[in-house]
């Protein structure tokens, strides 16, 4: 049912079409998918929103830069090339990347050493904390050796990281709003890990299959695309890396264009 308010606005419409069809007929006006500041539809059936409705937090997320490494796959299927946009070495190597599940890697970087926040360094967490120290480092020397780690190791991790989840949801009053969003951000990281550690894609990670790899926005994508890998959050301390690896992958998307003769 059209509401009031839209009858108007479809009149309004239909009065202008009838006016300009009275005149000299006026071309169709040809779209561009690619609108740099507009929405876009790409073969993963996920819309590209304006660039512009992005919050900061999505960039250090992973969510931008995995809609604009989606966007310039699909437009590289279709024949189009990008600019020559380098990448500096050092961010490249603390850009964080994930497999097929998506969970995110960044505490497996230490070599299974955890570095708490402030809050969960209070005795109140001590025995969850300590046990989900040794349970870490055994379930991750298991996978640096290209093995899984025992069903116990892997069944005490889980249980301590629940434990100290259900001890800072209790501790939530004695906390500050940051403390808190912190030692949540942590845990939620500590959880994610857990969970890779129980699969097989964690040796993927310890083999270096999950390593950010080129010297180019184009060379990056194309690693990426090959190895089926996308973007992870940014650890603590890379959130740099992850707003120049989006300024440069905006470059390059802004710079893709068909080849001679196919535009």
């Amino acid at each position: 049912m059209i509401r009031p308010h839209c009858r108007s606005f479809a009149g309004a419409v239909l009065v202008l079409s009838l006016t300009v069809g009275a005149g000299t007929a006026q071309p169709p006006r040809p779209e561009n998918p690619y609108a740099p500041d507009g929405p876009s539809s790409n073969p993963y059936g996920q819309e590209v929103r304006p660039r512009q409705e992005l919050a900061p937090a999505e960039v250090l997320s992973g969510e931008a830069l995995n809609e604009l490494l989606r966007e310039v796959i699909a437009r590289q299927a279709k024949g189009e090339k990008g600019p020559n946009v380098p990448l500096d070495a050092a961010r490249v190597q603390r850009l964080n990347l994930t497999g097929g599940q998506g969970r995110d890697p960044s505490l497996l970087r230490d070599g299974g050493r955890l570095t708490w926040p402030p809050a969960l360094q209070a005795a109140a967490y001590d025995r969850p904390r300590r046990e989900a120290e040794q349970r870490f480092r055994q379930a991750v020397d298991a996978a640096r050796g290209d093995r899984a780690a025992d069903r116990e190791t892997l069944a005490r991790l889980r249980e301590a990281s629940e434990t100290l989840q259900a001890a800072l949801a209790a501790d939530v009053d004695n906390l500050t709003p940051s403390q808190y969003i912190e030692a949540r951000r942590y845990l939620n990281r500590l959880d994610s890990a857990c969970r890779l550690l129980q699969d097989a894609d964690a040796r993927d990670y310890f083999s270096g299959k999950w390593a950010a790899r080129g010297d180019t926005v184009a060379a990056l994508v194309d690693h990426m695309k090959r190895q089926g890998l996308r973007f992870a959050p940014a650890a603590p301390g890379d959130e740099d890396a992850y707003r120049a690896l989006y300024a440069a992958l905006r470059a390059y998307e802004a710079g893709l264009a068909p080849p001679p003769g196919r535009r």
